[in-house]
């Protein structure tokens, strides 16, 4: 880093323990990896706000289904397994 960052103490603190795993090489190591983390975490919420959104406009939309009662919620997750089954199957064999 090109400056001097002075960290309040609770901060410092969480640095030192991370220093002290042994992990990181110095201060500004665990800085980067906690600015990396959190623009990685920021990139995930985005995609996942993004998805809901398209979910959403799509139920808007229509596009949806509806399982009237306990059986053809019970048939629908069957269908899903019976699915996930064949997949795994033709993974093996392929």
């Amino acid at each position: 880093m090109g400056e001097s960052l002075q960290l309040p103490h609770d901060l410092q603190d969480l640095v030192n323990e991370e220093l002290a795993t042994g992990r990181y090489a110095s201060s500004e190591d665990v800085l980067k990896a906690a600015v990396q983390l959190l623009r990685e975490q920021d990139r995930c919420f985005e995609e996942f706000r993004v998805e809901v959104q398209s979910r959403m406009k799509s139920l808007e939309n229509g596009n949806a289904i509806k399982l009237e009662d306990e059986s053809a919620l019970s048939g629908f997750f069957d269908d899903i397994r019976s699915r996930g089954r064949q997949r795994r199957s033709m993974d093996k064999d392929g």
